[in-house]
Order: structure tokens, then sequence, then C-alpha cells
């Protein structure tokens, strides 16, 4: 296995796990990343120091500020000079605080400027090939060669600081095969526009629109919009049959690519005279479901759990097409389909079923539901009175009247006058939460202190909640929330069923799931894919190395995990660890030894 050069590209360092250096450029990358929130700490420590030695001048007494005669500053300028201030900071700083001053002001200017730098953006890709994975997990490298201090323990240690400082919050994707570089922009194709809701795919279509691309040199594509897709065809998004039919567009996209290619080749080639034979080949294998080898066992597409008929045909059909056609000819240039962290809705969920259009009077806005939602619940054949309802659910009644508990009457009866009550009956339908709709803004800050009594602290503070201050209970405000401004989903709607329910509401995947799920598209595309998967902060090192493993055995070529709040700028809460204590404790990871 050759060892690349380390090299930067798109601000991202890419190094290989074989590498003697490696371990070391890892080091330096971790030092590199955090380096600006060292700096931070540093100030921070130092205007500390500064800021104690003058407090300590003694301002009552002109020996208050000779450090020999004041115990006090004696000691704080011991510890300022223990912690690194230099002596002429020292006594710059008790020779300000003789002349009257509170600190050293130039400190604010200095830490403004490190509080704007950017933190580091470099990306590092650690390039970790089967070898080097089986050496650092399963230690079978070391048994072939009877070396338990070499290639077996580097590899361990590289592993296990790779997904301790990707813990740490550093942006670290790990490569289980050498990057390619892609040197154009890929084009987006939106998926859900060549599906229709009855179950069926627009090959036509798409393969026209694909022609064109490729006739204009474009090789490069990218699926987006997977998750709409299933939307429009009525399947549950979270499920086996959801991934299977995301894994089913997206090998489409890849075989009508390839087709298409095929029959721009003005000359027909035997399969030998190219160098694409070995990519082809394996995606060919991926695609029709026969590519299982070794430790990995990449997911595979089983027609028979796609609840859709004219797809699965398809799918079996294009499956047949392509092993005829590349057995004859081979494209000179073939399409890459990909995803990427530039195409963040490929595959994501749609969970957004409200758009904000202008109202008819062309002032403000006002709800709707998406066309997607609307076109989809209107397939499903409820009656009028119905829909009306799971509309209303949705969406809201956008008004006050005959809303529970907080009405137009009991809102009279705190103190609102029918001015207020106008300017709320006007803008309710524009908003998401009532609350929004009880502010100084709205209601009149005269209004609010004079009137309700509030004071001017409590209008200022962004988590004043008024409707509290008026008497208000949190389930009162839940539920006229509810009847005025819509619960935002479908779930839990009058008349709908829990299926229908379930397949409007998108439910996000978690991390297994998604890495699953991103094995099974690469597996049908022709390309990689090489997006990011957001983790909980609560995830242990050990769940990450586990995370990062399954992603290797599931045949992915790429596997970046982002932690939530793992970042040394992540603000420090007491709350949180208030929050950790009232779970059950865990039993302490010991840290992977220290090995050469």
């Amino acid at each position: 296995m050759a060892d690349p050069d380390i090299q930067q590209s798109r601000n991202i360092l890419t190094i290989s796990a074989t590498q003697q250096d490696a371990i070391t450029a890892l080091d330096r990358f971790y030092l590199t990343t955090q380096q600006d929130y060292v700096f931070k700490a540093g100030l921070q420590y130092l205007r500390h120091l500064i800021d104690d030695v003058i407090n300590s001048c003694d301002r009552s007494d002109i020996s208050g500020f000779n450090p020999m005669q004041n115990q006090t500053l004696y000691d704080a300028v011991m510890s300022a000079r223990e912690g690194g201030a230099p002596d002429g900071l020292i006594k710059t700083a008790i020779d300000l605080a003789r002349q009257g001053y509170e600190g050293v002001s130039g400190f604010d200017a200095l830490l403004k400027i490190y509080y704007d730098i950017d933190p580091a953006t470099t990306r590092l890709e650690l390039i970790f090939e089967d070898d080097a994975i089986e050496a650092a997990v399963t230690g079978r490298d070391a048994r072939r060669k009877g070396d338990f201090s070499g290639g077996h323990m580097r590899a361990q240690k590289l592993w296990h600081k790779s997904h301790e400082y990707q813990w740490q919050g550093c942006d670290i994707a790990l490569r289980f095969n050498p990057p390619v570089v892609q040197e154009t922009t890929p084009v987006e194709i939106d998926m859900s526009c060549f599906v229709t809701p009855d179950g069926g795919v627009s090959e036509t279509d798409l393969k026209n629109f694909l022609a064109e691309q490729l006739k204009a040199g474009i090789l490069d594509f990218s699926p987006v919009n997977l998750g709409a897709a299933v939307l429009k065809l009525g399947v549950e998004y979270n499920s086996g049959a959801g991934y299977q039919l995301m894994m089913a567009l997206s090998g489409t996209l890849s075989a009508v690519s390839v087709l298409a290619a095929i029959e721009q080749d003005s000359l027909p080639r035997a399969k030998a005279a190219t160098e694409m034979i070995d990519p082809l080949d394996s995606w060919l294998q991926r695609f029709t479901g026969s590519s299982v080898t070794g430790l990995k066992r990449p997911p595979v597409l089983r027609t028979d759990q796609i609840p859709l008929p004219q797809i699965k045909g398809l799918i079996k059909d294009l499956q047949l097409r392509c092993s005829q056609a590349l057995l004859k000819n081979v494209p000179a240039r073939v399409p890459r389909i990909s995803i990427d962290d530039a195409v963040p809705l490929a595959y994501a969920p749609v969970i957004q079923p409200i758009v904000y259009l202008p109202a008819s009077e062309n002032s403000g806005f006002e709800k709707r539901l998406d066309p997607l939602f609307a076109e989809r619940l209107g397939y499903y054949g409820y009656s009028d009175q119905a829909l009306a309802r799971i509309e209303k659910y949705c969406l809201g009644h956008a008004s006050l009247i005959d809303a529970p508990y907080i009405n137009s009457q009991t809102l009279r009866q705190k103190g609102l006058y029918q001015t207020q009550l106008d300017m709320i009956e006007g803008g309710i339908g524009q908003v998401s939460d009532i609350r929004h709709m009880f502010n100084k803004w709205v209601l009149g800050e005269e209004f609010c202190r004079k009137i309700l009594g509030l004071s001017s602290d409590q209008l200022n503070d962004p988590v004043f909640d008024i409707l509290t201050e008026l008497g208000f209970t949190d389930a009162e405000i839940k539920a006229a929330n509810l009847y005025c401004c819509g619960a935002g989903k479908f779930t839990g709607a009058p008349d709908l069923s829990p299926l229908h329910a379930r397949i409007l509401d998108q439910q996000g995947l978690d991390a297994a799931a998604e890495i699953n799920l991103q094995a099974g598209l690469q597996a049908v595309m022709t390309g990689e894919v090489a997006v990011g998967i957001a983790v909980a902060h609560e995830i242990t090192i050990k769940e990450m190395k586990d995370l990062n493993f399954e992603a290797w055995g599931s045949g992915l070529r790429y596997c970046r995990l982002v932690r939530e709040k793992s970042g040394w700028d992540t603000s420090l809460l007491m709350s949180d660890f208030d929050q950790q204590n009232k779970t059950e404790n865990t039993p302490v990871q010991n840290p992977a030894c220290d090995v050469a």
C-alpha cells in the first residue's frame, strides 16, 4: 500500500495511517486546531493575574503600592511572576494603580482581537485502508508478522488518538480509501421531480436531462431531495423500505447516467480497452447486490423490500440492461454520482410542512401547507371535512376567537384593550408560537408599563414571558398555542391514521442508521458519500470508535463524526452538570495505553 505524501488542498489536510510520522502529524493538527483557544485562555489568565496585582494595591496608604510593605500585594506579584507575567507589565500595573486606574485597558482590545479570530477550519482526513484497520482493531497484522510492537501497536495508537481528538471537537474525518480528486462542483439532480405519487419514476425525463448535461461535458452529479421523493411516493422515511427506496432512486440515477454515457460514445469499445473496467465492475456488482467480501458487509439493494411495483420492475430492468450494455461497451467518460457536504439536502428528511406565502392583501404573510405535503395528504382520499381538520391541526386557526383559555374575553379580563387585541388578531396567523404576539413591539411599550405594570428590565429580557406574568399556566398556553398556531406537524391530528402521520412527519436518523443509509447509497452510486454525521454530546470515545468501525465494515469510504457542543469554545453551563447528576452513573472508561 503506497504512502501518499501529506497534502493540503481546499483547506483539507490528508495523511495516511501508514506514514511513519502520522501520529506526529495528528498531534500537530490537534494543537493547531486548538491554538486560538489556548491563546484565549492564556490571555484571560494573564489578565486575571494583573487584575489581582492592581486590586491588591492599598490606595489608602502610600506604602500600599510597595510589595515589600504590603503582604497582599507581594503575594499577588509572586503569583503573577510564577504565572508568566513579565516584570515590566507587573510594574506598569502597580504604577497605573498608583494613578487611580482600575485595570490595564489594553487587555480589552487584545482579548477582543483574539475572540474575533475564527477557529481553525482545516479538516484532517486520515486514511485508514483495510490492512491498517485490521492492524488497529483485530491485530491480524501483528499476528501475521509476529511483531506485537510494530505496525499493529502504531496503528492502534493512531486509531485511538484520532477518535480522542475527534471527540474533543477536532474536525477529523476517517477515509477508508484514498480520496478521489473532484475537479468540478456536482450538478444537483432533484430526484423528487422524477417520481410520481402513483409510485413510478420518469426514466425518460431523467435520461434526457442527463444526456443534455453529458453533451455539455458535465460528468459530476449529485442526487438531492431523496427524503422529499420518499414522502412524495408515500413511504415511511425512517424504515427499511425508506432506506431501500432511497438506494433504488440513487441506483437508478447511476444506472441511467451510465446508459446515457454509453449512448454518447460514437464508437463501441471492447471492455478491456479502457481503464474504467475495475470501477464499473465494482459498481455493477454492488448495484446488482453480488459484492460481499471479507470483513465488510455493505448494505445490498433488495428490490423485494420496496413496496412499489413500478420501481421494483425498473430496478431489475436497469440491472439487466447495464450488465448487458457493459459487456459490449464501456464509456470513455463515466459519470460520477456522489454526495458530499456541499449538498446537505441529499437525503435529509423533510421536517417542515409549513410555508409562508404573501397574504392576498399584499401585506404580511400567511401560513400554508407545503405543496408536497398537501399533494400527499390529498392522495390518501380523506373527506374534505377530515382534510380541513387535519390542516387546522397542523397550521392552527390563526385567530383568538374560540381559542381555549387565551382568547379575547380572558385577555380583556387581564387588562388588554381592543387595540391590543386587534394587533394580536391581525398577526397571529404569521407566527409559529402565540408568545411571539405578546411583547412590547406588538402590545406597545407604554401600554405594557403603564397598564400591565411591567418593568423595563422585564420587557428587555429575551426570555421573559408576558403570558406567564399575566397568570396563564404552561398547560393553558400550550392548549391555546395549538389552537391558534398549530402543531407544525401531523402526528396527533384528528382523522389521520398513524401510518400516514409517520409518512408525513419524517423522523430523522440516529448516527448508526445514518451510517447504514450512507453505506447503502454509496453501494449503488458510481462515486462516494462524504457527509458529516452529527452525534450526541453524551457519546463516549469508545462509542465513536465503534461507529467508525461500523462505517468501515459497511463499505463506506468516508466517515466524519461531529460531536455536538464539543469544541473548546463551547460555553460551560453548570446546568449541564446538574443534568448529568440526574442520569445513571456510568463506569469510568480508561483511555488506551500510550504505546509506541
